[in-house]
């Protein structure tokens, strides 16, 4: 739908940002991923940039392997995203500590 297209993006955004959030959080500094050839220029337009380091291939549709550190990702973050970025991270702070 129009209503999906619109978000999705922000979806995906929002999934990065949780699992940056959990890499920090587990002192996880390589993020490897395997993606499909939009996601990595949709995250660039947010200041996530993801390496290729390899070539397309069929994995569940074609991909390709990427690859980011936690301080790049954390670094290049346009700013209008850190504050969601923040409360993500600390909503995962909370919920791991009622957890343990």
């Amino acid at each position: 739908s129009v209503q999906e297209q619109r978000t999705f993006s922000l979806i995906a955004v929002a999934c990065f940002l949780a699992a940056t959030a959990m890499t920090k959080m587990n002192d996880r500094t390589q993020v490897f991923a395997m993606m499909e050839p939009f996601l990595p220029r949709m995250m660039q337009r947010s200041g996530i940039l993801f390496q290729r380091i390899g070539k397309d291939m069929d994995y569940h549709g074609i991909r390709a392997p990427y690859f980011i550190t936690t301080h790049s990702a954390l670094e290049n973050m346009q700013l209008e995203l850190k504050d969601l970025y923040q409360w993500i991270e600390q909503k995962l702070k909370h919920d791991v500590l009622i957890q343990v």
